[in-house]
């Protein structure tokens, strides 16, 4: 029988995907040498990068193999006679065979696909979609369940490396694919944690590379980078975090969701003249309305994003509990909402209580209207970076300090507890903040713990952590999706089962 040609060259594109998800260090390092761009190339299709193939490779179960694998071991099973035969059986049914850098060598490159340690077969525009759902992984495996069956330690191993290759040239560690999946995600989800921890290592040392090199811009909010330099510019809302069109982590602004820049969530057909769906800013923030279907348990702005909501008062009551261990301490909270965390402070019975809001809307809700008439509070209007220096002038000392603002970025949380926040807390004063930063993803939450957690220490600042379950009995998923918990809003700005209560105290 007269070989068949040979297949042609593929694409570097295809070969970068070959290469990470046959965890090939050698051909790996050939391709990034004469290409450093492919480390983040993403398939048209799958939206898969390097990251996602290594990851996948480490998975050897039949809903994670590649179609040319499976492919080869059916052909294998049934029977037939040579090599030649096989490789021509695939080529028959409109598949060329990866061959990992084995060019010349069909035996090599089959006996590779038998194993399943192939990438999936490409169309000239991307993977197949037969490809795409024999590539999709397991939706039942979980961190939880430890390593997936099937996965050697071989593959486990051999993953590590390529994943550490792979980022040491500077693979992207939060890329979406178009299942809204970070490799971080992925890995979560598949149970590897070891490749888990080293994309959240990695995830924390870019955001701190890009926190020196821009000022912290890259964690804040992308519609507010223009004010950066202003006096009143920014704002932290630790709930939420999305990449923005550049790939940069916009850390703090929990208007944000898990949904991908160029699919907006629909505006529910019962809202009539439907509000602009751009980001919350300072100023589009403060200068407009409150949406009219805010609510008690819900507080939404005019472009209904939540700014509040019911379902944090476990957080806000465990909060102010760690605050206030006894009766007759002086208190302030930045961000009044919904008063969630002002009502469980009055709990407490504190001596005084300062309440910081900017809001014009809020200024006039009926809820305030307890705290204006109770003598130990007192009520300041305006913005925190205008009010706090008038507190500092008076010598107001505060024995606890909450801080949970909205539509703010990251450098003017961090001015707050940088600059201005030592003056106004007494001798074993205790503080706290809303810590929503990444909420949409696991990897993005761990990755922003830990750099508040950095950015907190250099600060002089110790932090405490304190697991709080966000899960109701019986949801499938926070904010309670199932039960219409976000019905009418934007987008949620968490979906995680775990909230991270910091408790932060000076460091001696």
């Amino acid at each position: 029988m007269t070989s068949p040609p040979p297949s042609p060259p593929l694409p570097p594109s295809e070969e970068i995907a070959l290469a990470a998800s046959t965890h090939n260090i050698l051909l790996l390092k050939a391709l990034l040498n004469s290409d450093s761009s492919l480390v983040n190339f993403q398939d048209p299709e799958t939206g898969y990068t390097p990251l996602h193939w290594a990851i996948l490779g480490c998975i050897s179960s039949d809903l994670s193999k590649p179609v040319e694998a499976l492919k080869a071991e059916r052909i294998l099973g049934e029977g037939i006679k040579t090599e030649k035969d096989q490789i021509e059986e695939l080529r028959h049914n409109g598949e060329r065979t990866l061959e990992n850098g084995l060019a010349g060598d069909p035996t090599r490159a089959l006996e590779h696909a038998a194993k399943g340690t192939t990438a999936a077969t490409s169309s000239d525009h991307g993977l197949s979609a037969d490809s795409q759902t024999a590539l999709a992984p397991p939706d039942g495996i979980s961190a939880t369940e430890g390593v997936p069956a099937g996965a050697t330690e071989e593959d486990l191993e051999s993953g590590r490396e390529t994943v550490k290759l792979l980022l040491a040239n500077g693979a992207i560690w939060n890329d979406l694919d178009v299942r809204d999946e970070t490799p971080g995600c992925l890995a979560h989800r598949l149970g590897l944690s070891e490749i888990y921890e080293l994309i959240v290592e990695a995830g924390v040392r870019a955001e701190l590379l890009l926190g020196l090199l821009e000022g912290y811009a890259p964690l804040g909010d992308k519609d507010s980078e223009d004010e950066e330099d202003e006096d009143d510019g920014g704002r932290e809302d630790v709930k939420g975090e999305e990449k923005d069109e550049n790939g940069e982590a916009d850390k703090f602004n929990h208007a944000k969701s898990s949904q991908r820049d160029d699919e907006e969530k629909p505006i529910p057909s019962n809202i009539t003249n439907p509000p602009t769906t751009s980001d919350p800013t300072p100023e589009t923030y403060l200068t407009n309305p409150l949406h009219p279907s805010s609510t008690p348990n819900a507080l939404l702005d005019t472009s209904l994003n939540p700014i509040m909501m019911s379902w944090e008062t476990p957080i806000m009551s465990l909060s102010a509990s760690l605050l206030l261990p006894r009766p007759g301490l002086r208190v302030l909270n930045i961000g009044f909402g919904l008063g969630i965390i002002d009502r469980c402070i009055q709990s407490y019975s504190p001596s005084t209580h300062h309440i910081i809001e900017a809001h014009p809307s809020v200024l006039t809700s009926p809820l305030l209207s307890p705290f204006r008439a109770n003598p130990t509070c007192t009520i300041h209007a305006g913005k925190w970076q205008h009010v706090l220096p008038l507190l500092i002038d008076q010598g107001l000392q505060f024995d606890a300090v909450y801080y949970d603002t909205f539509a703010e970025s990251y450098a003017e949380f961090k001015i707050f507890f940088e600059q201005w926040l030592s003056p106004l807390l007494a001798d074993g004063a205790r503080w706290a903040f809303f810590h929503g930063a990444g909420a949409d993803r696991r990897v993005c939450y761990d990755v922003y713990t830990r750099v508040a957690e950095m950015d907190l220490g250099k600060a002089g600042w110790g932090v405490e952590w304190h697991d709080v379950p966000v899960r109701e009995e019986g949801e499938e998923g926070m904010g309670g999706q199932e039960a219409g918990r976000w019905e009418g809003m934007r987008r949620p700005y968490w979906v995680l089962d775990t909230y991270r209560l910091p408790l932060c105290t000076a460091l001696e």
